[in-house]
């Protein structure tokens, strides 16, 4: 699915106000890394077949968009690849 398809299914998924099998929104990061990770394998063994989402900075229940900007956990992209790096998965 190119940028611009995912853009318009999230767009249309918040106008709904649901999730998916494939796409899980929070309202910020996690603070327990053991969350974390579930919630990746979730979205990573999702039934669908498509790739998987988190998108952090959806507010619970009204699906607003509130933004990551002051969130204490925040996390950039190259801290979620070494937190993955460093766990044992079974094949």
């Amino acid at each position: 699915m190119d940028c611009e398809a995912l853009h318009r299914e999230v767009a249309l998924m918040l106008f709904e106000g649901r999730e998916d099998d494939y796409c899980d929104f929070k309202q910020c990061y996690h603070d327990n890394k053991a969350s974390l990770l579930h919630d990746i394998i979730c979205m990573a063994n999702n039934l669908s077949g498509k790739d998987g989402y988190i998108i952090f900075g959806i507010e619970d229940k009204t699906m607003k968009v509130m933004g990551i900007e002051n969130d204490v956990n925040r996390r950039n992209q190259q801290q979620l690849v070494d937190f993955l790096k460093g766990k044992k998965i079974n094949k």
